[in-house]
């Protein structure tokens, strides 16, 4: 999805004018689009029609996506005990959204409709697996869970999980299930637009559970902050200054850009450079932070989260 998105972007601006290259790298990024999402597959192998590539036969129709549950799978042929798992369902989501600009960048509208579908079902199963909430969903009343949560970390076949693979700390549930963000992030009725109990801040919400208990993000390293597991260096990788915490940022954006902005020249300001997400720099997490859309305040009461807040005033549609 990263690859296939930015191939888009970089083909919509013209970067592939003087021709140097354009047909041999066209070829191999569509090659990447048919091995996840891969509509001309079905029509060659349901339908008889050999006017399509030759290629499209060698690989599924579409690897990942489990077109009963919406969403899609990312253990591939691995054997576990509680069946297939999904950790972040939001690059699952960027992936077909990637698809879904290549197929407008090319001219391929077959490709683009079909990306789109599978962009919906995914940001649906989203919402219905990974979202928390002890009033209403999938997980209603299932206290402590329910209650103490709110977002799930890995969704199973069996089993859910509020902690990653990587740690335990709710700034990395969240953020795996938000990264990258991206226009699908707020404009294609992504993950994080609406609310399950109430036309509120979902996003907000999970920023308050990603960051409670964090020092400001300019301030020094707390000794309880939570860090990564396993044998990373955990003050390179805190969740409260490194990298992770650039994410933060971002996602704060969603429902208070101009807490965001603060965020950023806070950032900006600090004697140290700032331990930055390998994929930002201030310029860009500016960028997003003051092209958000304004947001009323509105108060959100949800469990564990009573709190003036603000969100996105199309989420209040």
């Amino acid at each position: 999805g990263y690859l296939v998105h930015s191939a888009a972007v970089a083909k919509h601006l013209g970067f592939d004018e003087d021709g140097a290259h354009h047909s041999e790298a066209e070829s191999a990024v569509s090659s990447i689009v048919m091995d996840y999402c891969n509509p001309f597959g079905r029509r060659k192998l349901l339908e008889g029609d050999v006017s399509v590539a030759p290629r499209s036969s060698y690989v599924p129709v579409s690897r990942h996506k489990d077109w009963y549950d919406g969403h899609s799978w990312a253990s591939g042929l691995f054997s576990l005990q509680n069946g297939k798992s999904q950790e972040s369902i939001s690059e699952a989501a960027h992936s077909y959204y990637g698809a879904a600009l290549w197929g407008s960048v090319t001219g391929d509208p077959e490709l683009r409709d079909f990306a789109r579908l599978a962009l919906a079902l995914e940001v649906r199963a989203g919402r219905h697996y990974w979202r928390v909430s002890d009033q209403q969903g999938v997980y209603k009343g299932m206290r402590p869970f329910s209650s103490d949560h709110a977002i799930v970390g890995v969704v199973g076949a069996l089993d859910v999980s509020s902690r990653t693979w990587f740690g335990e700390a709710a700034a990395y549930a969240v953020l795996i299930n938000c990264l990258p963000f991206s226009p699908a992030t707020a404009r294609v009725g992504g993950f994080l637009r609406g609310d399950l109990s109430a036309p509120a801040a979902f996003a907000a919400r999970i920023y308050k559970a990603a960051s409670e208990g964090l020092p400001p993000v300019s301030g020094v390293r707390v000794p309880d902050a939570p860090k990564t597991s396993g044998s990373t260096p955990g003050d390179q990788y805190d969740a409260a200054q490194g990298p992770w915490r650039s994410l933060l940022v971002l996602l704060r954006a969603v429902g208070d850009a101009e807490g965001a902005v603060a965020d950023i020249e806070a950032l900006a300001s600090s004697d140290a450079a700032p331990a930055l997400d390998s994929t930002l720099s201030l310029a860009t997490m500016l960028w997003w932070a003051s092209t958000r859309p304004p947001s009323p305040v509105v108060v959100v009461s949800e469990p564990n989260v009573t709190s003036s807040v603000k969100v996105e005033a199309s989420c209040a549609a």
